[in-house]
């Protein structure tokens, strides 16, 4: 009767342990593919700054914004806003909102 028990306990311990494994590794190729698919969205963002005068500009994932900052003189905001989402929908960020915020240089800007 105990070795029953015993085996019991064991078999569970083993399938706990089994689950714990699994989960972790789908977690960490999840985290992996999240990361690569930010550098890209970072990489590609990159190169709008040699075509529109940007400021900066960055994301968050927690509230699912991307700031850009541009001076006031900047005409095309719209474009800009739109050039973003177009790269952010490329790599799997549908539900960001794009927010282009004018700002001169010095203010103090959040991610």
């Amino acid at each position: 009767m105990k070795k029953l028990k015993r085996r019991r306990i064991i078999l569970l311990l083993n399938v706990l342990v089994g689950g714990f494994i699994l989960f972790s590794v789908y977690d960490y190729f999840n985290t992996q593919k999240k990361e690569e698919q930010n550098r890209a969205f970072m990489e590609e963002s990159r190169e709008l700054k040699a075509d529109y005068d940007i400021i900066s500009f960055g994301f968050r994932t927690d509230k699912k914004i991307i700031n850009v900052y541009v001076p006031p003189e900047e005409k095309s905001r719209n474009e800009i806003a739109t050039t973003f989402e177009r790269i952010s929908k490329k790599y799997g960020m549908e539900d960001f909102e794009v927010k282009v915020k004018a700002i001169t240089k010095g203010d103090p800007f959040e991610y």
